[in-house]
């Protein structure tokens, strides 16, 4: 990752560099899961797409239920083509997800969600 943000920006100060260095420890376990669809399949791309955010979000719950503490994360290594090269990811491939797993070091806070009456409508057939 570092070597990719370097590339990427090669005017980055120290504390930038370190940063992303610490990108990758912030828990004692990183799963990066990795989309790579397969085109000749019957299986729809959004189904498959979708399959590799189903695996995140089941991981998770699965680390919630044996009492570690997880977190689902992207940020612009999702996104970088070196990082995605770096794990062989062909020219279809996404990263769905940095998935961090390791015990709570400090209570759970909420981050600011939209007004759920904002997104969620009913349908009424």
């Amino acid at each position: 990752i570092e070597a990719a943000y370097r590339k990427e920006k090669p005017a980055a100060g120290r504390l930038e560099i370190e940063a992303v260095r610490a990108f990758a420890l912030e828990a004692p376990t990183l799963v990066v899961v990795l989309s790579t669809p397969a085109t000749s399949s019957h299986i729809p791309l959004w189904e498959q797409q979708l399959s590799a955010g189903a695996a995140c979000q089941t991981l998770l719950v699965a680390a919630h239920a044996l009492g570690y503490a997880g977190n689902w994360l992207t940020g612009w290594p999702a996104y970088n083509r070196d990082v995605i090269a770096a794990l062989r990811g062909g020219d279809d491939a996404a990263i769905a997800g940095f998935l961090y797993v390791g015990t709570a070091s400090s209570e759970f806070s909420e981050r600011p969600r939209p007004d759920y009456d904002a997104v969620v409508s009913r349908w009424r057939g």
